[in-house]
Parts: structure tokens; sequence; C-alpha cells
């Protein structure tokens, strides 16, 4: 049986109509959520995300910390679809415009997220080399930032 964790994902999609600005999916068009049980007995996600911008203005964040709260977490769905390919020594990320989208969700350059999945620095008294991740190791890499941004 499919199992269901990370709710605010759902929600979030639960709500996309309200948030058409993040152009968000399906659960089926995330790799995070793809496996996951879409809808969980007893569940409204959409009134749980109405709830959740409830409690967040009872905290006292204004509507766009909330949307950049959001934003971060429709990045991590985004940055979960990047995929990579070993080439040489190293790996690539296969094209399909996610690291981009995650890019601009997060609000980093493309080209430094790329970079943070890609490559690994070692930093040695003040020298720092760099050496390429294999695309096992490019996916943890992705996996490991996105549970830190979770």
């Amino acid at each position: 049986e499919k199992e269901r964790n990370y709710h605010v994902f759902f929600q979030l999609i639960a709500a996309k109509d309200e948030l058409k600005e993040l152009n968000i999916g399906g659960p089926q068009d995330y790799r995070y959520l793809k496996d996951a049980q879409y809808k969980a007995p007893g569940v409204d996600d959409k009134r749980c995300f109405e709830e959740l911008q409830e409690a967040f203005g009872s905290l006292g964040f204004q509507e766009n910390d909330q949307t950049d709260i959001f934003k971060i977490v429709a990045g991590i769905l985004s940055l979960g679809n990047c995929d990579f390919a070993d080439e040489n020594d190293a790996s690539r990320l296969v094209e399909g415009g996610h690291s981009a989208r995650a890019a601009e969700l997060l609000g980093l350059s493309a080209p430094d997220l790329e970079k943070s999945m890609l490559v690994r620095s070692l930093t040695v008294g003040k020298d720092v080399t760099e050496t390429g991740r294999t695309a096992t190791q490019a996916a943890a890499a992705r996996d490991a930032l996105a549970r830190l941004l979770y």
C-alpha cells in the first residue's frame, strides 16, 4: 500500500489554482510524489491549505512571506525532478528545465544550483579542489539539498 508523507506538498497542489504564478503540476508530475498515495482518506487538502494560511497569518506572516514559503516548497518539488547522466569522469544534468525552474522558485541562479549538485568542493587549508560527481552522487546531493530546504 502506498504511503503519504509531506502533506504540505499535496496541500500546495490542491491550492494550485490560487497560486497560478507558481505553475504547480499534479502529484504525478513530481518524482518525490509520483509513488505516493495522492489522496489521504478523510483529508481535504484544500481545506488544510486554507488552515495553513490562517496559521501563518495568526503568526504574523504577511501574504508575500507566505508566497515566498510556498515558492520554496514548489522549488523542492521541481528540484526533485532534476535527472543526471554519467559523462566521462563526472555527470551532467539531463535537460528538462527542472533545474532552471527550481532555481527560479528558490531565488537562486541556475548555474549555482546546478554546480551545487554536480560538483564537490574540498577545502584543505586555503586550497579548494573541485571534482565532478557521478550521476548517483549528484542525485544524492540533490536529495540532500531538498531535505535541507524542507
